[in-house]
């Protein structure tokens, strides 16, 4: 058929190798939104079109580069695909998906397992934006607002959870998009991502501040990790108090993935509830750097993250700073979102 111009394979789970995990994506132009496609069951077509197929197994018509050109080189990391798709549908060209056509490809969203991927964050959020602005067919600003909203509300739970190098890169990826950056960043320069020191030095430092009979969480650490952690804490500690949330356990606290009416409705007054019984809280909470959860904080006088190389990023849970610090990035989400972008859009630095 000459009039598809990009054709793409169903993509399934690794893990559970019969589960379709999507089969191209839609545009949720309203909310700047990407959406998994999935065949209605009973749906028995081979073949179906699509708005988005990720480049992961695709196929390409030739002349297609020839009408359109190549990728734009300003989506670095994230969102390239997607443009380019986008670009071949608005040139008359179908962008379709093959189910016969399998692979099976690990979860491109799960990046957080070490310190040093935040610009995975940032690479994210500003081709997204750059994509909607490039592409919303009602010209409005208004899913632009929404999505830098969202990427600010995210920003400060990731500093709220003691993430703050991923509450950096979510902020200097809408700032980078509002001043027309579309450079590569080099995150190695960042002290609090470069410097990090491994678990032994931590507890040397921990040694110093807890009492010599800690209550210490690990929550949610595989145990081949959870021994190397054990051993480094009983060479600075005789007696050590253990509570194990194991890897299988349903997570607890505040999941900033979460739908916002989920955190009024039930998450929030929970955590709340732990806050109140703060005299039960442990000496120290372990938890790897892709635990994002609120949990952290209101369980423990000390939070640890440790990514999967054990480095370790150690903080004391200031619950006023922290909070004062939260309600200030929700302060300039509004002024990004109206101001900074009202701006830029008037100085066509976008």
């Amino acid at each position: 058929d000459p009039g598809i111009g990009v054709i793409g394979s169903a993509v399934y789970d690794p893990d559970e190798r019969d589960k379709l995990v999507t089969a191209g994506f839609r545009i949720i132009w309203k909310r700047a939104g990407l959406a998994y496609n999935l065949p209605a069951d009973g749906d028995n077509r081979d073949l179906f079109d699509v708005e988005i197929i990720a480049a992961c197994s695709s196929l390409t018509r030739t002349e297609l580069y020839e009408e359109i050109g190549l990728w734009d080189e300003r989506f670095w990391l994230y969102w390239p695909d997607n443009d380019w798709c986008i670009r071949a549908l608005r040139n008359g060209y179908r962008v379709c998906c093959c189910l016969k056509s399998r692979v099976w490809h690990r979860d491109w969203m799960q990046t957080g397992h070490n310190f040093f991927t935040p610009f995975t964050y940032h690479g994210g959020v500003r081709g997204a934006l750059l994509f909607y602005y490039r592409h919303n067919p009602s010209n409005s600003l208004k899913c632009i607002r929404k999505y830098i909203l969202k990427a600010y509300i995210k920003a400060a739970f990731e500093r709220f959870t003691e993430r703050p190098n991923y509450s950096r890169s979510l902020e200097e990826g809408v700032r980078d998009f509002l001043m027309g950056d579309t450079s590569m960043k080099d995150f190695s320069v960042w002290k609090d991502v470069s410097k990090l020191p491994l678990i032994d030095k931590v507890c040397e430092k921990l040694a110093r501040i807890l009492p010599k009979n800690p209550s210490i969480i690990l929550n949610h650490i595989e145990q081949s990790r959870k021994d190397e952690i054990m051993n480094a804490f009983t060479r600075y500690f005789s007696n050590i108090k253990w509570q194990h949330i194991e890897p299988d356990e349903k997570a607890r606290g505040l999941d900033p993935t979460k739908p916002l009416k989920q955190y009024l409705s039930f998450y929030f007054p929970r955590f709340l509830l732990r806050l109140l019984m703060i005299h039960k809280r442990a000496d120290l909470i372990i938890s790897p750097v892709c635990n994002p959860y609120l949990y952290n904080i209101s369980s423990a006088k000390y939070t640890m993250l440790i990514d999967d190389d054990l480095r370790a990023y150690m903080a004391k849970n200031r619950l006023f700073k922290e909070t004062i610090k939260f309600f200030a990035l929700l302060f300039r989400s509004f002024k990004a979102a109206y101001l900074d972008l009202y701006i830029a859009k008037k100085k066509s630095d976008v």
